[in-house]
Parts: structure tokens; C-alpha cells; sequence
């Protein structure tokens, strides 16, 4: 990308990956970008002389070489996380009523363009809720948050619904609640990502009053008998 003339540098890539798949790249400056299912990465050839910054769509881990005179920008939206050199997930699906972030280690800033902007430490997550603007921080254990780059499905006290929403971008189906009253059950569960849809299902039905038919490639949900 050096030797591109300045015309080519300034151009912008847009890689977009589609359910049931993933991808990951090494930017021009030696940021190294895992990109979940469902997602979407705009970034330039290459980076200018006083800045490096990203557009992102859906969910991404971020490795982010250091250096410390261009701050590295993911913009999500409105909102904005910046960092020197660290290493964070950020989830923003469109579908989602919230935007995630987590920390793995370093530090991160995130402006919202609105509120004063919050520094987050190791191993705490920022969430903040895209209808009302409001934001909270607390501690969590990252694995369950990024293990999804290391091909793991990891869920801790999650929602139904925020659970059915992951698994319909990894395995590529659609969602039927045919009980709306069942999207706040919450599950903790951690399987192989390459495990087949069934496997997950039958762990959510242990021990709670819920079932799961998978017809084609959609899946019913509804009370158990």
C-alpha cells in the first residue's frame, strides 16, 4: 500500500461478510481485524498522515498496533471508540437495541457525541442503549463476549432473544417466537461454533418449560407441553 499513488491511498475498501460466515484481515498499519457473521468493515488502502479510522457494521474484535501520534477511531454510526493500542470487541447489530463494547486489555474512549465521553479499563464493558442515549458500565469476564473469534458460543445469563439473534447470523435462519413472553428466559450455554443448531436448542430445552422445531431453515419456538 506504500508504494500506491496518494490518489489509490485514499480510496476505501468495504468488506461485507453474510450469515453463516466470518472473516478476518490485517489493515495497512498492522491492525489485525476478526469480523463476525452479518457484518460489515469500511477502512481505507491505507491510512493518512493523521489518522486512522474505520467504519463498522454488526461485530468486531479489534487488535490494534500502537502508535501513539494517529489514535486508531472505530466509528459505529454516531458514536465513536478510540484507542492507541489495545485489544476490544464491539458489537452493533441493527437489530439490536444496544451497542456493545469490551474491553480485552489497554484502554479505550468512548464519545458518543453527546455526553462526556467514558474511559473504560481492562475487562469492563460499556453498554449503550441506542433509543435512549444512555450508557452503563460494569465488569465482566470478556471470554464470553469475544470467544466467538475463537470458534466458541458462549452465553452467560443472555436473553432468549439476544441469544436466537446470534444464532440466526452464525447458522443462517430465521426466528419465530410464536410466545413473545419467551424472549426474556435467559440461558448460559458454551458449545463448539461449528456444532449443528440442534445441539443448542436441546441444551436451552433441559429443565425449562420451552421447545424448539426446526423447520427448513426456520426455527419455531414456543412453551413446551
Amino acid at each position: 500500500a506504500e508504494n500506491l499513488p496518494q490518489q489509490a491511498q485514499l480510496a476505501y475498501n468495504t468488506i461485507e461478510v453474510p450469515k453463516g460466515a466470518e472473516f478476518d484481515l490485517i489493515l495497512s498499519d498492522g491492525t489485525r481485524v476478526w469480523l463476525n457473521a452479518d457484518s460489515k468493515l469500511k477502512y481505507p488502502v491505507t491510512f493518512g498522515n493523521d489518522k486512522r479510522e474505520v467504519e463498522l457494521e454488526g461485530e468486531g474484535y479489534f487488535k490494534v498496533t500502537k502508535d501513539e501520534r494517529k489514535p486508531f477511531r472505530v466509528v459505529v454510526k454516531k458514536q465513536t471508540v478510540e484507542v492507541l493500542g489495545t485489544e476490544f470487541n464491539i458489537k452493533c447489530y441493527s437489530d439490536e437495541t444496544a451497542l456493545v463494547t469490551t474491553l480485552v486489555n489497554g484502554k479505550v474512549k468512548f464519545d458518543d457525541g453527546i455526553n462526556p465521553s467514558v474511559i473504560l479499563k481492562p475487562e469492563e464493558q460499556l453498554i449503550f442503549e441506542k433509543e435512549n442515549g444512555l450508557s452503563i458500565v460494569r465488569k465482566v469476564n470478556v471470554n464470553y463476549y469475544t470467544s466467538w473469534k475463537e470458534n466458541r458460543l458462549s452465553f452467560q445469563e443472555e436473553t432468549l432473544d439476544v441469544i436466537m439473534k446470534t444464532l440466526s447470523r452464525w447458522y443462517d435462519v430465521e426466528i419465530v417466537f410464536e410466545d413473545s413472553a419467551l424472549k426474556e428466559l435467559e440461558f448460559s450455554g458454551n458449545l463448539d461454533k461449528f456444532t449443528g443448531i440442534q445441539d443448542f436448542l436441546s441444551l436451552f430445552e433441559l429443565g425449562v418449560n420451552v421447545k424448539f422445531e426446526v423447520k427448513n431453515r426456520t426455527v419455531y419456538i414456543r412453551k413446551g407441553n
